[in-house]
């Protein structure tokens, strides 16, 4: 495969744990067959401000009473968008 053919994704965002699997299963069905889990790479820069309830550990999710499929989806949602 020629290095021009290859497309490589990376993602910074302001948010601390990273939805590298749950970005790349949106951007596929956005771009089929263009990103996918192989070539898309997601980066959270460490912050105390943003919404509760998305990280993947219990303490962290303490104050929001637990996970919140409603924030994880809004900020996977909203790094997808800023991609297209």
């Amino acid at each position: 495969m020629l290095l021009s053919s290859l497309r490589l994704l990376c993602i910074f965002y302001s948010s601390t744990f990273i939805f590298c699997v749950q970005v790349a299963k949106k951007l596929a069905t956005e771009f089929p067959g263009m990103y996918n889990e192989t070539n898309v790479a997601v980066s959270g820069i460490h912050t105390h401000s943003g919404p509760g309830g998305f990280h993947q550990y219990i303490l962290l999710d303490v104050t929001s009473l637990g996970f919140v499929k409603q924030s994880m989806d809004a900020l996977v949602t909203g790094i997808v968008e800023v991609c297209i």
